[in-house]
């Protein structure tokens, strides 16, 4: 027998062995498939319940702009306050809703980050296909492919900044 193989220490060890045929009796497969059947429709009537009372969309826009701000933290392209994050994820991405010092790299600056962000993620979306799956790995072309980019600081000083990808410096370390 193979020796085992532990990804994490929760992770009971997992022993390979060989495919095993179906069971002759197929009633327990039979089962499995109608539960499975039942639980996709049940799925499907609660989305359409989602969908028309707009919760469904609302959650999936809050959700989209909790990627494009949080993405940019990872990135390191700038640092925003906690609760200048959830006031932006909970009200939009309003330039109105920043004040000066919520970031360090101005407020314009902020906003055209996250309308990069914005672009980018509903472009991978709009390809969402089985097929694109790969794309969805690289999070966003951040700043549209930019290697640098030209922010205001809260200081009124213009400042040029290198992106780096999160997603690259995670693959270098590997």
């Amino acid at each position: 027998m193979e020796p085992a193989e532990q990804v994490s220490e929760r992770t009971p060890p997992h022993r390979w062995k060989p495919i095993e045929d179906l069971p002759a009796d197929r009633t327990a497969l039979s089962r499995a498939a109608a539960e499975v059947v039942a639980l996709r429709r049940a799925w499907a009537d609660k989305k359409r319940e989602l969908e028309e009372s707009g919760a469904l969309k609302q959650f999936n826009e809050r959700l989209a702009r909790q990627w494009c701000i949080e993405t940019g933290i990872l990135e390191g392209i700038y640092n925003l306050h906690e609760d200048t994050t959830q006031s932006l994820i909970d009200r939009g991405l309003d330039p109105a809703l920043l004040s000066r010092g919520d970031t360090d790299i101005g407020e314009l600056g902020l906003v055209k980050v996250l309308d990069d962000h914005e672009l980018t993620l509903k472009g991978l979306v709009a390809i969402s296909t089985p097929y694109a799956t790969p794309a969805c790995t690289e999070p966003f072309t951040i700043t549209l492919g930019r290697d640098r980019i030209e922010l205001e600081s809260s200081f009124d000083a213009w400042l040029e900044r290198a992106v780096t990808l999160g997603l690259e410096i995670w693959r270098r370390s590997l």
